[in-house]
């Protein structure tokens, strides 16, 4: 069965873990009641949440998933597709998710997987680099128009302003901004392509990456001695492991990555819509981290937050 179902929500628990968040994220939501800007027509961010597969039940997390971020590849395609018809009903849209790096002998495939999900209703999809837009436009379909909504992943890395507006015209409706930024870059940035767009529904959102084990490498270089999973360290002793995916070798901290705490923050600079990123590890595992770092409370788990401090500059 080819299905996404949530877990049985608990109204009372997760309106008193939102009510328990940093102390930041409280001033946010007063200042949501004075109108902010952040947000798809000004409302509040959005919570988009990738997954291993769209076969599965994600556990409870303490806020309103609006899309499902699903990797587009033969793993997940073929099988969603053949069991489509057998389907219930999911709780978001998919947004199938291309890989940073396609091959050239590849991109018939995807063309062609692209076409299909297209053909079965799927219309929402995220480019790894900015040149896969052409496998859209080659459909003869415009990705700003009806035929595809197209959205941007960090690895476009979007540092500055001219780069969103470059990617608002090149037709995304979405695109997630540099996990190598600073909050400095990150509000100037935000400010200026509000600033130089006009508002409303049509303008292009930018998210942000606050949770998950991003890969910090890619490449293509398949070395025997390079085996999937394999664990390395740094020589400031950060520890890595190699993640083997059909087009790339990655490195991945085991370590999360998390933004969490500083969510009041992100959302009244202006962020559109957050990324939770659950599809490595353990799913219920990753899910209760979640949860814990967004309260703040208890025992919280090791996390880095990159250069969003400054401390990488």
């Amino acid at each position: 069965m080819s299905t996404v179902r949530f877990a049985p929500a608990e109204p009372a628990r997760i309106d008193r873990l939102l009510a328990e968040l940093t102390p930041a994220a409280r001033a946010d939501r007063r200042g949501a009641q004075r109108g902010r800007t952040g947000g798809p027509a000004g409302g509040p961010p959005e919570w988009w949440l990738r997954i291993p597969g769209p076969e599965l039940i994600v556990p409870r997390l303490p806020f309103r998933v609006a899309r499902l971020l699903v990797d587009c590849s033969p793993r997940t395609v073929e099988p969603y597709l053949q069991s489509r018809g057998r389907s219930r009903h999911r709780p978001a849209p998919f947004v199938w998710v291309l890989p940073p790096v396609i091959a050239e002998e590849r991109l018939a495939w995807y063309a062609e997987a692209i076409k299909r999900l297209h053909q079965a209703g799927e219309r929402c999809f995220q480019v790894g680099h900015i040149t896969q837009i052409g496998l859209f436009t080659g459909q003869g379909m415009d990705p700003a128009g009806t035929g595809f909504e197209l959205a941007g992943d960090s690895s476009l890395n979007m540092v500055n302003s001219p780069a969103l507006q470059e990617a608002a015209h090149q037709g995304l409706s979405a695109v997630q901004f540099s996990l190598e930024t600073d909050r400095p870059t990150l509000a100037a940035a935000l400010a200026a392509f509000a600033e130089a767009t006009p508002a409303g529904r049509g303008r292009m959102q930018v998210g942000l990456l606050v949770y998950g084990r991003p890969p910090l490498f890619t490449a293509r270089l398949d070395a025997p001695h390079f085996q999937g999973q394999r664990s390395l360290a740094s020589s400031r002793g950060e520890r890595y492991y190699l993640d083997r995916e059909e087009e790339a070798l990655l490195v991945r901290p085991h370590q999360a990555f998390s933004l969490l705490q500083h969510v009041g923050d992100l959302t009244r600079v202006g962020v559109d819509y957050f990324v939770v990123d659950v599809s490595q590890g353990q799913l219920k595992r990753e899910c209760t981290e979640v949860t814990a770092l967004l309260s703040g409370r208890g025992a919280l788990p090791e996390v880095f937050s990159g250069n969003y401090d400054g401390i990488l500059a």
